[in-house]
């Protein structure tokens, strides 16, 4: 309800301004007043007789023909008044539109280039992410060989060992043969399985049964044997 009485408000106090400006405009042009619309009947109008009107001579028109023209030239330069001056001129307006055609084009030139530099961005991450799929997939290919590597690893750490239990097994098996028996008759033997693998098995049999069978050697042979035994022996610690 206040809306409708404020829009009413605005309505008649604008009506009332565009009265005013019309009936001042009119009464500045010379119009008669009584001869204006819908407001005309309240003003009175003149008391003067027709025939007078049709009686005046031809240079009494002519000054009024004259008074007609000063109140139309007078009107233009009411008129005039609310008419706003351009402060440019039409070669001043030419050229502004040049430069903002200017203007506009190396906008566009410079959307243009940050166009393509974000096309050249997302190809280079697309690029990027490709690689880093081809690293992520050798990488899984690398971790999983080297799995296989230590499994491998693991698998032939066990045989060795396992290998080196019955190797040992035997050697110690083959020893008690070397622990009885004359000296003499058992460095024959000793002899037969070369310097290294009787090295091995003089250090699994006493100190002194190693000792007793190398002093049985001949001075050349006790001399090579010896040393494999001893480097056996620093082999082992």
């Amino acid at each position: 309800m206040n809306k409708i009485l404020q829009y009413a408000g605005l309505a008649f106090v604008a009506l009332l301004f565009f009265g005013g400006a019309f009936v001042g405009f009119a009464k500045l042009s010379g119009a008669p007043m009584h001869t204006l619309p819908i407001i005309g009947s309240f003003f009175e109008a003149p008391q003067e007789s027709a025939v007078a009107s049709h009686d005046q001579n031809p240079t009494e028109r002519a000054k009024q023909a004259g008074s007609v023209d000063e109140v139309v030239n007078n009107g233009a330069s009411v008129l005039g008044a609310f008419v706003l001056q351009s402060p440019f001129t039409s070669e001043q307006l030419k050229d502004l539109e040049m430069q903002l055609k200017s203007k506009l084009r190396e906008v566009q030139l410079e959307l243009d280039r940050v166009r393509l530099h974000s096309i050249e961005i997302d190809e280079r991450e697309t690029a990027m992410q490709d690689r880093w799929s081809e690293l992520q997939e050798l990488r899984n290919t690398l971790e999983k060989f080297e799995g296989d590597l230590n499994q491998r690893a693991a698998e032939i750490a066990r045989d060795e060992a396992a290998q080196t239990e019955k190797e040992a097994s035997a050697l110690q098996d083959l020893a008690k043969v070397f622990e009885e028996g004359e000296p003499e008759e058992l460095i024959l033997k000793l002899k037969a399985y070369g310097e290294e693998d009787a090295a091995k098995l003089l250090n699994q049999m006493d100190v002194e049964r190693a000792a007793e069978l190398l002093r049985a050697m001949q001075p050349e042979d006790y001399v090579r044997f010896s040393r494999a035994y001893t480097a056996e022996q620093l082999r082992r610690n």
